[in-house]
């Protein structure tokens, strides 16, 4: 672990170029072509309308190109700055948000957070952030339909109403159950310690500094001429219209797989590289097994070439993306598209060993 630590320290004291439309670096034309071969493979295979993807390596962004359309009713070509929901990658933004408030002294992530969420029964055992942004709290997962909620909530104070009532399912830190209203009430804590709404903070004190352009909190009544229409698995079918007020700090962000590597590289700009550290090191529960989740990352392992990843995927309605970091080999890959497309880990880190020589 530790040559996984020196080496990324280098990539985040590293930037990310400004992004054009459409970026190509003639000095990775090969591996570029090469990548785009099994992009086209991904998105012909599974008919996904749009796919859109960022490379970064040694801190330079050096291809970012999207492919297909945003929106097929319209013949809406995708374009670097088309919008994606990126689902559970928006656990990375609420992660990076704590790092940031535990280096200003705000929080700290062993303290109990109890006193903090008093509608909460947790049994009378203590909870805290790494726990809870380890998917070790306890607190539930979606029941039902609640993926798919329509329902508009106006408040992160509001939307805790949906699972708070039902306490926590174990005793914290002796389970892992991954959890996105763990996030939704990390988002809480992040309100009640900075005193300012989550939507407000997000976007003057994280995405701005991280240079995060065309990233925002999705919103049912935004009018937003970027945004990808979102197609079910096969591509043929637009899924209908959902609310994700139910889920801010766990999966509610629009974003482009360009803003996403550049808040891999920037990541510098908010967040200590020691408390990136610790977001970035697997949990273990009470027993002392290992979760190989962090906060807000996963971390792999590449036992062939001692390799180690640390990467997170998102799904939501319509839509699939996944970011991927090789600290050894400086590269960043995040990839988008519109529709609930199958690929994972292992598609992504195809296209990362492209560009590893």
């Amino acid at each position: 672990m530790k040559r996984f630590f020196s080496v990324l320290l280098i990539v985040i004291l590293a930037k990310t170029h400004a992004q054009g439309e459409g970026i190509q670096d003639s000095t990775f034309l090969n591996q570029i072509n090469k990548a785009k071969a099994y992009i086209d493979f991904l998105k012909t295979g599974q008919d996904i309308p749009s796919i859109s993807i960022a490379v970064g390596k040694m801190g330079k962004l050096i291809w970012a190109e999207a492919f297909g359309l945003a929106d097929r009713k319209n013949k809406t070509q995708a374009t670097l700055q088309t919008k994606y929901r990126i689902g559970s990658i928006g656990k990375t933004i609420t992660a990076l948000t704590l790092g940031k408030l535990y280096d200003e002294g705000l929080v700290d992530f062993d303290k109990d957070i109890t006193p903090l969420i008093p509608k909460l029964n947790t049994l009378g055992h203590p909870l805290t952030i790494r726990q809870l942004a380890g998917h070790q709290g306890g607190i539930r997962h979606y029941k039902g339909f609640e993926f798919y909620s329509s329902k508009q909530y106006t408040s992160i104070e509001e939307s805790l109403e949906i699972f708070i009532k039902d306490g926590i399912e174990f005793e914290p830190g002796t389970r892992y159950l991954y959890s996105t209203y763990g996030y939704v009430l990390l988002s809480r804590i992040i309100e009640i310690v900075t005193k300012n709404d989550y939507l407000s903070y997000m976007s003057e004190e994280i995405l701005k500094p991280l240079n995060m352009s065309n990233t925002v909190v999705e919103d049912a009544n935004m009018d937003e001429s970027n945004l990808a229409k979102f197609y079910a698995p096969n591509g043929k079918r637009e899924v209908r219209e959902v609310n994700v007020s139910n889920k801010w700090g766990g999966g509610a962000f629009l974003s482009t797989p360009s803003d996403l590597a550049t808040m891999v590289n920037n990541s510098n700009a908010i967040i200590d590289t020691q408390t990136l550290f610790e977001l970035a090191t697997p949990q273990k529960l009470k027993d002392g097994k290992s979760t190989g989740y962090g906060m807000g990352f996963r971390i792999s392992r590449d036992t062939t070439n001692d390799r180690f990843i640390f990467h997170h995927g998102g799904k939501s309605p319509g839509a699939r993306a996944f970011l991927l970091v090789l600290p050894a080999e400086q590269i960043v890959i995040a990839i988008c598209a519109n529709s609930q497309a199958d690929f994972g880990l292992n598609e992504v880190y195809k296209v990362a060993r492209i560009f590893i020589k």
